[in-house]
Order: structure tokens, then C-alpha cells, then sequence
């Protein structure tokens, strides 16, 4: 196969909404073939499959929220209180933010 064929194929296909990713992410690991882009091979892997440990993810795929509880806090009963990760055990905490 052809790198222009595989790009024209892949282009196509991206803008078919009803494209499965994981059709999209298999071209893009033969495109990575065809091209000798190892960057591209790996990147379309860990999409795939999922990223290793070691790895290090992409800003896209780190979930940005807040942790909120209900408790008690004293006396107090607290509803939806923030807790900043801080406040966590190092071991909750994980080692990426």
C-alpha cells in the first residue's frame, strides 16, 4: 500500500463520524509503518492499548476535576466540601497530576 493511499483512506475516514477510533488508530499505526515514524507508531499504540506506567500521558487524557466530600469535620457536618490533593495521603495522591 501506498503512503498517499493510506493518507487519502485515513482523511476520509476521519471525517465519517460513524468511523470507529480503533479503525482510525490501526491506520495510524500502518501510516507510522509506512512512513518510519516511530513517533507516530507509539502514539497510536498507547491509544489503542492503553499508555504504560512509565509513559508519559498527555494533558488531554488527564482528567481536570475537583474532589469534593460529605463529612463531618468536628462537630460540623459539611456537605460538598472541597479537599485539595494536598490533604491526601502521598499514596492516594499517585505520582502524576
Amino acid at each position: 500500500m501506498s503512503t498517499s493511499y493510506v493518507m487519502e483512506n485515513l482523511r476520509r475516514r476521519v471525517i465519517d463520524e460513524s468511523e470507529p477510533l480503533a479503525g482510525l488508530l490501526g491506520t495510524c499505526l500502518l501510516l507510522g509503518t509506512e512512513t518510519g515514524s516511530d513517533a507516530l507508531r507509539a502514539w497510536a499504540s498507547a491509544e489503542l492499548h492503553g499508555y504504560d506506567a512509565q509513559d508519559e500521558v498527555p494533558k488531554y487524557r488527564r482528567l481536570q476535576m475537583s474532589l469534593t466530600v460529605d463529612g463531618w469535620i468536628g462537630a460540623m457536618p459539611r456537605h460538598r466540601y472541597s479537599v485539595a490533593v494536598w490533604h491526601l495521603r502521598k499514596t492516594a495522591r499517585g505520582s502524576r497530576r
